[in-house]
């Protein structure tokens, strides 16, 4: 633990740094209050933060097929990396039979999967959206992208639902060679959101969100040191709603996250959403999208300050990564996204 926290302090001090020498107009004032914003990581308490991979069931989107492997089970280990034991390679290429036409190796790369009922799907190249598409009533959605060259790319997709709530976002890093490559079986985690940012402790809250149709839907409250589980499934149009009471939850800041399953398939976790259990009720707004949040995992963090980074000063940024929407990736968006920082 002693050489994590070293790390990240110098990953904190890297980040002043940045800023600092990139243009010598970061005040004293400006430096502390980007430091005192950033939150340390604990590995164990089973929640992703910064400098983890994962953190016990918290994978944060990623799967087997993401870090490139064929299927399997992605676990994480003790010390929060991940644990690819489980996963599988892609089996090698069937040999053809003797007298047969060869088929010539075709460019390019597709994706294929589930989402929500008539959701739609964004697909991201490097960052920058690429495609999009809608998925059918049964939540089926496939992607198919063949004007691309060779190269190493990182693929991310994401789904909104029918409130406009985004998924988390699950990513892929390919090497696009002269064979078309096939990316199958995705399933879109649950969007997922609180109707109070605040209940008083007794009071019902509701978690709701939009699935695969008629899957059952397992949230998990954790804080507090205690961690349920609450099982609803979702209608034929995807979505699902429950209600339960906060009696059995100590005051203190909770998290929500949620899961589906689905003709035998499971996803992984949604994004994590805040609630606090207090005195007063206060209703929150719907989660569509955190400003600065630019990899759409629900955080603001030092991985969307390393792509604010790779952008710096280059022409034609992304719109999501130029957050004052001027044409430009400079210290103004980074001061914004400091402002909207979670850790």
């Amino acid at each position: 633990m002693k050489n994590f926290l070293t790390t990240y302090l110098l990953l904190i001090i890297s980040l002043s740094g940045f800023l600092i020498f990139s243009n010598n107009v970061l005040a004293n004032d400006e430096i502390e209050t980007i430091i005192s914003t950033t939150r340390i990581a604990i590995c164990g308490n089973n929640i992703k933060e910064p400098g983890e991979q994962c953190d016990g069931p918290d994978l944060s989107g990623a799967t087997c097929q993401t870090l490139g492997y064929y299927s399997g089970t992605l676990g994480c280990t003790p010390a929060c990396t991940y644990d690819t034991s489980l996963c599988t390679s892609a089996p090698p290429p069937s040999s053809g039979g003797g007298g047969g036409s060869q088929v010539s190796p075709t460019l390019g790369i597709s994706f294929s999967g589930l989402a929500y009922p008539e959701s739609k799907v964004i697909l991201l190249k490097d960052a920058q959206i690429k495609t999009t598409t809608i998925a059918d009533k049964d939540a089926n959605f496939s992607i198919n992208v063949s004007d691309i060259s060779r190269g190493d790319y990182t693929f991310s997709i994401y789904a909104e639902d029918n409130q406009m709530i985004r998924s988390v976002l699950l990513t892929y890093s390919r090497k696009i060679t002269d064979r078309a490559i096939r990316i199958d079986n995705i399933f879109i985690p649950p969007s997922l959101a609180v109707d109070k940012e605040q209940v008083r402790q007794g009071n019902d809250i509701a978690v709701f969100g939009q699935s695969t149709p008629n899957s059952e839907i397992t949230i998990t409250i954790s804080g507090q040191g205690k961690e349920i589980t609450k099982k609803t499934n979702s209608d034929k149009n995807g979505n699902y709603h429950l209600t339960f009471n906060t009696q059995e939850l100590a005051m203190g800041e909770y998290l929500a996250r949620a899961n589906s399953f689905y003709k035998e398939q499971t996803s992984t976790f949604s994004k994590s959403m805040r609630f606090i259990v207090g005195t007063q009720d206060i209703l929150a707004e719907l989660p569509r999208g955190l400003i600065g949040d630019l990899n759409n995992d629900g955080r603001v963090n030092l991985i969307d300050f390393s792509i604010m980074a790779f952008w710096y000063r280059k022409p034609n940024p992304p719109a999501h990564v130029d957050l004052n929407n001027d044409g430009r990736v400079d210290l103004v968006d980074f001061s914004i996204m400091m402002f909207h920082w979670t850790g």
